[in-house]
């Protein structure tokens, strides 16, 4: 969405500030858009499982498809539903073999490769049976690439309130994906349209693969001051931010599973927050005592 978004943005024209007042706030905003994370957030973690901290983790940028599996305390969800650890198995078998038919169908997008990934978020309380009765299910059917999801300190604030912000927080709700996108184009062409710099900027963005948000912060500085930073700059830092911050971003712990791999073994009662901080990528396998 955020691709769509970004080229999806049109410009007019205008006149603006003294190159001086432009030059400090345009290299300000530069700077708080260069530090923020702006990974695809491609993975949303309910609000009931509580991520183990790892914040010397990378930023998880390559979130392709894959399933996720939600493990609670209280046990376990995939797909809006809480099977149990064997209905789980059968579940992620029935996945996988979709997955392999609407590879061999080509039903699947040109780029799109099987790694036998599998996502796991764990809450910071669930006991350590239940993770490795997951790992077991995922290793049985196919997904041997097991990664669990850790949270992540984001590396700024949310950016202060601006005349948008109100409007921004009611569509940025929205769950249409479409009419979110469309009118989030909408909300940042009217923004940037007296900047024709800036509109030029967002206009070019390449529709090949890339980081698009990196290559538009990149050009936001030079356009602004170019235009004489004329443009509601708090809006604009608003509005770029919705569309591309991440103020929860979420790094990733690898492991192959492999049953002839040196077993990580602890108690089945351990919470995963005692085992997390151990948790670490190669291959591996997973025992409950």
């Amino acid at each position: 969405m955020v691709k769509s978004i970004l080229v999806a943005a049109v410009v007019l024209a205008g006149c603006g500030k003294s190159k001086s007042a432009c030059k400090t706030e345009a290299h300000e905003l530069a700077t708080y858009l260069r530090a923020m994370d702006h990974t695809p957030t491609l993975i949303k973690i309910r609000d009931d499982v509580y991520l183990v901290a790892r914040p010397e983790l990378p930023s998880l940028n390559e979130a392709a498809e894959a399933p996720v599996v939600f493990v609670r305390a209280t046990g376990i969800e995939f797909r809006g539903e809480h099977p149990s650890l064997e209905e789980l198995e059968a579940k992620l078998a029935a996945v996988a073999a979709k997955t392999q038919d609407d590879i061999a169908a080509g039903k699947v997008p040109r780029r799109f490769v099987w790694d036998h990934r599998i996502y796991v978020a764990i809450d910071r309380d669930a006991p350590w049976s239940t993770v490795v009765g997951v790992a077991a299910a995922a290793g049985k059917t196919g997904y041997v690439k097991w990664m669990a999801l850790f949270a992540k300190p984001s590396p700024v604030a949310a950016p202060p309130r601006s005349a948008i912000s109100d409007k921004l927080d009611k569509l940025l709700a929205d769950d249409d994906g479409g009419n979110k996108a469309t009118e989030l184009a909408r909300m940042t062409s009217e923004i940037i349209k007296s900047c024709k710099p800036l509109g030029k900027a967002f206009g070019s963005v390449s529709s090949d693969e890339g980081d698009k948000a990196a290559e538009l912060i990149e050009a936001i500085e030079p356009s602004l001051v170019d235009c004489n930073c004329d443009v509601d700059v708090p809006s604009l830092r608003s509005v770029f931010f919705g569309i591309a911050g991440n103020l929860h971003p979420i790094g990733t712990v690898t492991v192959t599973l492999s049953t002839s791999a040196t077993p990580l073994a602890f108690p089945a009662a351990t919470p995963w927050r005692d085992v997390a901080p151990k948790l670490s990528g190669g291959t591996s396998w997973f025992v409950a005592s």
